[in-house]
């Protein structure tokens, strides 16, 4: 690419940095109202991928974005507020291309990243680093680039002082809804390995670090729990779900159970089916900072996983082990509304959320719901190496959340007209 002497060497340089300006919507490139286009604006030419400094027009008599650049022969990538363009010439370049040796668009995009910096130092991951910006700050702890529920309880954010202290019968007011499933469309074929493609943030956002995960995963290789519900069949597959030729067959996740956030630190990978070693470790990884008066936990084999669950915790790493006092003291377990009806009577009426005090009209079945837009890049992700795909999918995870976050205000406006109607 571009090179600048810079005294003593060459250096890599950008038409950016050489104080390269292009002007829209003029033929002599000159507008008495210019108005800057995006700082960081990409332009993929036949050369490579060039970042540059752009002004659009914004005269009297100017035509939107989009047609400035189309009128000078760049694609806009999108319709509204563009920010890369493709040049024509490297468009139809690509179609003779493919037309004559079958290239597909990733392989002939990744020609010109490597025509642009061979190396790969420049090229640089935009989900990571628009995480990274998001967040803005300097601590790396596990989860903290992930965007948290603000309806949950938090301590010290939106919890009064002496919350601790309040009367029994009002616990159910500072008590955290948490719902864990596991989902086997977000399969991962085995491609590459951790060490060649690395996550750029696995373990700072949702998906959990991988060392002490997997560690924890082959020290709990064998698993010999039998289901006593005759009417679920969960547990009966747990091991015999296919494996071959897979790094994951799904993933483990818990999420607020009312809100739908998923939970920072609250995903994990599954190996063979949806084993209790795998689940335990995902849930209490992210219940530790959660020492609440209350905390209701929604799972569909919930009537089963909570056997020998506080003996199971033993074989946690001790960061993670809760008190049995306190487990005993705040754990409530439920089933979903949606799957009671397969659960037999006897475990169905403990676990309904319809009997049990403090819930209100919680239904359990968020994260099925969540699964639902999850799946949608499942295709994509089966055949990425394990550090692309958890950057990928931890991208999604933070989008749904994020979603979820401005559309709080919508939703209690719409409910306040609700309740305001109904009065």
């Amino acid at each position: 690419m571009f090179q600048k002497w810079n005294g003593s060497s060459f250096e890599q340089s950008s038409l950016k940095e050489i104080g390269l300006r292009v002007q829209l919507g003029h033929s002599d490139l000159k507008c008495v109202c210019p108005e800057r286009g995006h700082v960081d604006f990409i332009v993929i030419h036949v050369n490579g991928i060039h970042c540059i400094n752009i002004d659009f027009c914004g005269c009297d008599q100017c035509v939107s974005h989009r047609q400035q650049l189309l009128c000078c022969d760049w694609y806009p990538a999108t319709i509204h507020f563009p920010q890369t363009a493709c040049t024509r010439h490297v468009l139809k370049y690509f179609l003779v291309m493919t037309w004559s040796s079958k290239v597909s668009g990733h392989e002939f995009y990744t020609t010109l990243e490597r025509l642009t910096d061979n190396v790969g130092l420049n090229i640089p991951n935009f989900r990571h680093i628009r995480m990274m910006k998001q967040v803005g700050i300097a601590s790396m702890e596990p989860g903290a680039l992930a965007v948290q529920c603000p309806a949950c309880p938090h301590p010290g954010i939106n919890l009064p002082g002496d919350w601790e202290q309040i009367d029994v019968s009002l616990k159910f007011l500072y008590a955290i809804f948490l719902a864990l499933d596991a989902n086997f469309c977000l399969k991962n074929c085995l491609r590459s390995s951790e060490a060649g493609d690395p996550g750029l943030h696995t373990g700072l956002a949702y998906f959990m670090p991988n060392e002490p995960y997997r560690a924890h995963i082959l020290n709990n290789a064998s698993q010999n729990d039998i289901s006593s519900c005759s009417s679920f069949k969960t547990l009966a597959h747990a091991e015999t779900n296919f494996s071959n030729g897979l790094r994951a067959t799904g993933v483990g996740l818990c999420l607020c159970a009312r809100h739908k956030f998923v939970r920072p630190v609250g995903v994990g990978d599954l190996q063979k089916g949806e084993r209790y070693a795998n689940i335990n470790y995902i849930f209490f990884s992210t219940i530790m900072p959660l020492l609440f008066l209350s905390v209701v936990i929604s799972y569909d084999i919930a009537c089963q996983w909570k056997l020998n669950l506080l003996k199971r915790r033993l074989a946690l790493p001790e960061d993670i082990q809760i008190p049995v006092v306190t487990a005993v003291a705040v754990f409530l377990f439920a089933v979903p509304k949606f799957h009671a009806p397969a659960h037999e009577e006897k475990c169905l009426t403990p676990h309904s959320l319809n009997l049990m005090p403090g819930v209100g009209c919680t239904d359990g079945e968020g994260i099925k719901r969540n699964w639902t837009e999850m799946n949608c890049v499942a295709n994509s992700t089966k055949e990425m190496r394990p550090g692309s795909r958890h950057d990928t999918l931890d991208d999604h995870f933070g989008h749904h959340n994020w979603r979820k976050l401005t559309g709080l205000g919508k939703s209690s406006v719409a409910l306040a007209g609700i309740q305001l109607t109904s009065y």
